[in-house]
């Protein structure tokens, strides 16, 4: 049978490019061909070839990865469509690309995908991207453009995200890379180990020398805030938290809503690095700990307070590494997050132990209050004394085991569900 959809390659060997190369040489979230299979089911539909091999009038498909094509390895604009701030004089203004691919595209026979699947972000002006300028860069009309984005596309809960790519008329799918940031598969052996303590540990009432967990790298503002009211409130002998810092700026913050947490983030906007209690060998808030389980924070400590990504204008529900890991580590959690978040986490199937925990605040428009009803809810599973914390570990078992075997499967849905009929509708296309 012949293949449905041409995917343009370059590059040579087992470590073949997807796409067009790069204007800037930048090592930024490259995408291997080998690791886009994986996200790919039908493969039979799919024809990775290099592009001199595509006859001509034939239609294909040619992936840019937003940070590996649009912006150098220091995060700085190559293309006058997304500025980020900068000048704009010696930004280009289209898309490197050999000629015929940029006539092609003129005349409808390229499908652009754009992977900015580790971002909520959208191609529009709240993201510093000028969407008429990209459509003229890629000499191209906004229906064969697909991006990837890491908000939550399904409806209903998808349905914010879904109508800004409406508006601006191009297709809008959800990439789950972040699902993989745990990296499960390399820890096996230590996921085990703590499974079978953490176990025992619920099994036989065991009282925990904390109550939470609350990891906070990058100072966002809401992250900030969480740690002033934690010190606030003296929950700092009872919570393993951790709050990193910029390398060039203060910590964000948002004082002007909290003005009485005021005292302490005054402390916390220029201190130093703040680690949990129990200090883990060889991490440091200056780097990504995507994929960094602390075994001896979970089986010290009964919930986690988790802070996401999105620090404010959340409108895109968006679920990162970080809202998983109590998942994997056997804990129930509360969430300061997007709007919608707890309800995205159930459509894949996970358990968010609502006997025992109001979420009510993931349907809170409002960022300052969700924020407010989340510290409320922190505060009340915070005094719960550890004895009736330990028996309601064991009532929730059930769902914490669940959730354990859940985590360690695929997602419920993949981008190959999404992409097909797009790309169905393109091959179809006059």
């Amino acid at each position: 049978m012949e293949k449905m959809f041409n995917l343009i390659t370059y590059g040579k060997g087992p470590d073949k490019l997807l796409g067009i190369p790069p204007n800037s040489p930048n090592s930024i979230h490259p995408m291997y061909v080998s690791i886009w299979k994986e996200h790919i089911e039908y493969n039979s539909l799919f024809n990775f070839v290099k592009f001199k091999k595509i006859k001509p009038n034939t239609k294909y498909v040619v992936y840019l990865n937003h940070y590996h094509h649009f912006v150098t390895d220091k995060y700085q604009s190559i293309y006058k469509f997304y500025p980020h701030g900068q000048s704009s004089v010696n930004l280009l203004d289209k898309v490197t690309m050999p000629e015929r691919i940029w006539n092609d595209s003129k005349n409808g026979l390229v499908h652009w995908i754009i992977d900015w699947g580790t971002e909520c972000n959208q191609l529009e002006k709240s993201t510093d991207v000028d969407f008429e300028k990209l459509c003229t860069a890629l000499n191209t009309f906004p229906k064969n453009i697909t991006l990837i984005t890491g908000a939550e596309t399904e409806k209903p809960y998808g349905n914010i995200t879904l109508k800004t790519a409406s508006a601006q008329g191009y297709n809008c799918i959800t990439g789950f890379e972040l699902f993989e940031f745990l990296e499960l598969t390399a820890q096996e052996e230590d996921h085990a180990e703590y499974f079978s303590t953490k176990i025992k540990d619920i099994i036989n009432n065991n009282i925990l020398t904390y109550k939470s967990l609350c990891y906070n790298r990058l100072p966002r503002a809401q992250r900030t805030m969480i740690v002033a009211h934690i010190i606030k409130n003296n929950y700092d002998k009872e919570c393993l938290y951790s709050l990193g810092t910029f390398a060039n700026s203060p910590r964000w913050h948002w004082t002007k809503h909290f003005p009485e947490l005021k005292g302490q983030v005054d402390l916390l906007i220029d201190g130093p690095d703040i680690y949990p209690h129990i200090k883990e060998t060889n991490v440091t808030l200056q780097e990504n700990q995507a994929g960094t389980l602390g075994w001896d924070h979970g089986l010290n400590s009964y919930f986690q307070l988790v802070t996401e990504t999105t620090p404010d204008n959340a409108r895109y529900p968006f679920i990162t590494e970080k809202l998983l890991k109590p998942l994997a580590m056997l804990q129930p959690f509360i969430q300061s997050g997007p709007k919608d978040n707890i309800k995205v986490l159930k459509t894949h199937g996970f358990h968010t132990f609502d006997k025992w925990i109001d979420h009510s605040y993931d349907d809170e428009e409002d960022d300052i209050q969700r924020l407010r009803l989340v510290l409320c809810e922190f505060d009340r599973l915070q005094n719960i004394p550890a004895p009736v914390w330990s028996k309601m570990l064991k009532e929730m078992l059930p769902s914490l085991l669940h959730n354990y075997q859940l985590i360690k499967k695929p997602v419920t849905r993949n981008i190959t569900s999404q992409l097909i009929p797009i790309l169905f509708n393109f091959m179809e296309s006059d």
